[in-house]
């Protein structure tokens, strides 16, 4: 040990606070090794510094606040340091992670233990997850067959692999610490080591983690493409990330796009160039360009039909669940799944299949979101709206002028890129306020239901947005928002079934509400379609694998019949829609919800394949060319977009923390689901599959009760427990006026007052000894000085200046400032009165007898010469 560990002391807003530090080591080289970063146990993570910080750093306390965390059962590393510490509960390798990234970042040298844990000491886990209800509603049906998940053996099995800490500490040495379990002291051990080379490890093996690959596919057309149609796929961009890479920020894809035209007297060109991009906050990460060639060359055009956005998400276990979101598909979705001709002809004007600012910002995930981190998004936000809006104004005048400079044209390429930056801050604020109102759902429904919700995986939370010439949308896409969803001990099984149909149809209303508080406009979701269809009397269609002939009776586009066509028929989804067109604002709109039979897993979709909230701007956008030698720049949605940004920041990542009486919104949608499912869930599931819909029945039936229990009406007599949901109590103010007669007399008023801290502010004067410190200064006068160059040797003595801004360090001297500013006094914690000072500009004498100032690069004027270069002064007075 060094020291006793530092302490700083102020005040903020008049009151004391104070931070401490934990003591200096000095480590041997030998323990370095385990004193490094990894991205597992993140030792610089801000938020996981100040919760350590607040600790004082010090190892026992920062252990029993990673035992304070909650257990949640899954595999491997997912949500690392920031997603454990902001979902205050983890498996036992994240809890870890954890852990190791607080002590290393004390300077306690930390590493991986792994081991197999008994089933005992498992099971104790398991049964940690499940806290006791405390009050119920309803009956259980006793022939239900309840869940047990603390005897489920695949659970046991999942938990049994485990990961704890061994820590360096001062005076003990190498000493386990076990996080997972509540009762654990510092020493104790619950696992049997592995002897396969994983334990006492720096870094968690790369098979633990889970992976995150996003890719983007295109599909281009030759005529000379034989045996394919003339279509050939290519994914001009494939990176994987590692899940907990994903926790703090979305990634956001994009393009950078190029266009030239070439002309000559017979034949002419016109070349888009696109070169697809991720962004991971100021990382980026580009992959190969595509092109079209638009020409009038006989057998010369190559263009593209459709772009995608894949993703895939890996376990540990090497298990991959792929998704898909359409960006643009010229030949279309029905022509691809039913065949048929597709007509390829092209925009005359040469038009660009992407933009510069057709962007798609995900959010991944795989843990709790806290309110916090959104209000801090919002707060960056908010620091990004003067220069949004400045960057939309000057696009505009760029739009306006007939042609461009090349030092316009090196502007306009800056701005574009900015938009692009700013516009994916943007988004991925629209994705982290959509996740954290979600998880409040999550947070207030899954104890409703009497299950443990978590996230097992990485979401997928898209928000885009993408310019046309007429109008520019908005979307929110839900592409995988699944939790791993357990019935608590006692519980039948079918009440996963319930929380997830539940949770889905309000999710679909969330993302809704999240896009109206950024715009100020109604955005078009599932759930929203279906109130409004009750509105206007239009019934419901279930439709089945059985009876897809429904779909030739209704009134639907030939691609919402494809897409409901491939959910019943090809993945087994009980599919519910509109018997007819709903109109939204004078518009005929198509939405539908998909549910899986066995999870209760709904999702909302609308006409265009979107999991998603949907809201189009019809304004006079600036979507142009301005051109330049071989440049075609795209202003895009420039102005428009940025003004929208900027004039909306305040809302865009919502106001108050969500409440339950927001659920009311959309509970008149989630009844209608269920009065148009229930009927099916006996009668449809011939071949084997009844016990399955029965299953699937009384979990819609719980679903009920539970949207009842949500509305605080008299809900009825369910099959099996609900938790009552309480709302919180509106705080009570009471005011009123109360008399109070004078006591003391007239005049000065004489008192002693003891206090560990005071301030004052002000005009204020103070003066103290300097050992020597630097300053920053306006300006510099000294009556008589010698002034020696950098060599040491005098140019000469006499009356010594400098203009500032500069810097100048002082040897030791005495100080005195005057000016306005604050000044504050501190006892208690020091062995002497400490003091500190704040000026926002003062008058500083320094005085000496021996005082030498040493000023580096600047300009300096003796008896009105100047000279410039780094200079000594030596005061003579």
């Amino acid at each position: 040990l060094l020291d006793a560990g530092a302490a700083a002391h102020g005040h903020v807003a008049g009151r004391a606070v104070s931070a401490t530090a934990a003591p200096a080591l000095v480590n041997t080289p030998s323990l370095a090794q385990w004193l490094v970063w990894t991205m597992d146990a993140d030792l610089y993570d801000a938020d996981m510094l100040a919760a350590a910080g607040q600790l004082g750093h010090d190892p026992a306390r920062l252990f029993a606040y990673v035992r304070g965390l909650g257990y949640e059962a899954y595999d491997g590393s997912l949500r690392g340091t920031r997603g454990t510490l902001w979902s205050a509960a983890a498996n036992s390798a994240d809890q870890a992670s954890l852990l190791i990234a607080m002590l290393r970042a004390s300077g306690i040298p930390a590493r991986y233990r792994h081991g197999a844990l008994s089933p005992a000491n498992a099971q104790t886990l398991i049964a940690s997850m499940f806290p006791a209800p405390t009050r119920l509603v309803g009956r259980l049906d006793p022939a239900l067959q309840t869940a047990d998940p603390v005897n489920d053996p695949d659970l046991i099995a999942q938990v049994q692999d485990h990961w704890w800490v061994e820590a360096f500490l001062p005076g003990s040495g190498w000493t386990n610490l076990d996080p997972s379990f509540p009762t654990a002291a510092i020493g104790d051990a619950f696992a049997t080591p592995a002897s396969d080379g994983t334990d006492r490890i720096a870094e968690l093996p790369d098979a633990v983690r889970h992976k995150v690959t996003i890719r983007v596919k295109v599909e281009a057309y030759h005529p000379l493409n034989l045996g394919q149609s003339g279509l050939d796929v290519s994914y001009p961009l494939d990176h994987t990330f590692r899940s907990v890479e994903l926790t703090t920020a979305p990634v956001a894809v994009a393009h950078f796009v190029e266009s030239e035209s070439q002309g000559g007297l017979v034949f002419a060109n016109t070349i888009h160039t696109y070169t697809p991009y991720l962004l991971l906050g100021e990382t980026q990460i580009v992959g190969q360009p595509y092109q079209d060639l638009l020409t009038n060359f006989p057998l010369g055009t190559t263009f593209h039909t459709a772009v995608w956005i894949e993703f895939d998400l890996t376990t540990p276990a090497g298990d991959t669940s792929s998704y898909v979101r359409e960006v643009v598909d010229r030949i279309g979705y029905e022509a691809r799944v039913n065949g048929g001709n597709s007509s390829l002809a092209l925009a005359g004007d040469g038009s660009q299949l992407v933009t510069d600012f057709d962007v798609y910002a995900t959010g991944f995930w795989p843990h709790v979101v806290p309110t916090s981190a959104v209000e801090r998004a919002k707060a960056d936000t908010l620091a990004q709206v003067g220069r949004m809006q400045a960057d939309g104004e000057r696009l505009a005048e760029l739009a306006a002028l007939p042609s461009l400079t090349p030092a316009e044209l090196t502007e306009a390429a800056q701005l574009r890129g900015q938009v692009q930056y700013d516009l994916a801050a943007y988004l991925g604020s629209l994705a982290l306020a959509f996740a954290d109102s979600a998880d409040q759902v999550l947070a207030a429904t899954a104890p409703a239901s009497l299950v443990r919700a978590y996230y097992a995986t990485p979401r997928l939370i898209t928000a885009g947005v993408e310019p046309g010439a007429a109008d520019t949308t908005f979307t929110i896409d839900l592409r995988h928002t699944a939790a791993r969803v357990l019935p608590y001990p006692g519980q039948p099984a079918e009440a996963a079934v319930s929380f997830n149909v539940v949770k889905g149809i309000l999710e679909s209303g969330l993302e809704g509400a999240t896009l109206d508080s950024a715009t100020g406009q109604t955005s078009l979701t599932t759930a929203g379609l279906f109130s409004a269809a009750s509105d206007q009397g239009i019934a419901s269609v279930t439709i089945t694998p059985d009876n897809l002939d429904l779909l030739d009776e209704l009134n639907i586009s030939a691609v919402a019949r494809a897409r409901i066509t491939t959910a019943a028929a090809a993945h087994g989804k009980l599919v519910i829609v509109p018997a007819a067109p709903v109109l939204i604002a004078g518009t005929a709109q198509f939405g539908w919800w998909e549910i899986d039979i066995a999870s209760g897993e709904t999702i909302g979709l609308l006409d265009n394949g979107l999991h998603n909230a949907i809201i189009e701007f019809t304004v006079g956008m600036i979507i142009g060319a301005i051109s330049g030698p071989f440049v075609d720049f795209m202003i895009g949605i420039g102005a428009y977009a940025l003004g929208f940004a900027a004039s909306n920041a305040t809302k865009v990542l919502g106001g108050p923390v969500l409440d339950l009486g927001a659920y009311k919104d959309h509970v008149s949608s989630a009844s209608t689901t269920l009065s148009c499912a229930l009927p099916w869930t006996g009668a449809y599931g011939a071949g084997g599959c009844a016990g399955l819909y029965d299953y699937f029945g009384l979990g819609m039936k719980a679903a009920e009760g539970l949207l009842s229990n949500i509305q605080g009406a008299d809900p009825p007599i369910s099959s099996f427990p609900l938790g009552v949901i309480t709302p919180p109590t509106p705080p009570s103010i009471v005011s009123g006026t109360l008399a109070v007669a004078p006591t003391l007399p007239a005049g000065t008023l004489n008192a002693s007052l003891t206090t560990d801290f005071t301030a004052v502010s002000g005009t204020l004067a103070a003066s103290h000894a300097s050992p020597g410190a630097a300053y920053r200064y306006d300006s510099l006068t000294l009556a008589s000085g010698t002034l020696k160059d950098a060599a040491g040797a005098t140019i000469g003595s006499g009356a010594i200046a400098a203009a500032g801004p500069g810097l100048l360090t002082a040897t030791a001297a005495d100080v005195t400032l005057s000016g306005a500013g604050q000044m504050g006094f501190y006892a208690a914690p020091l062995p002497a009165i400490g003091s500190a000072s704040y000026f926002d500009a003062a008058q500083v004498t320094l005085s000496g007898s021996s005082l030498v100032l040493t000023l580096p690069d600047t300009a300096v004027s003796l008896d009105g010469v100047t000279y410039s270069g780094r200079f000594t002064v030596e005061a003579n007075a």
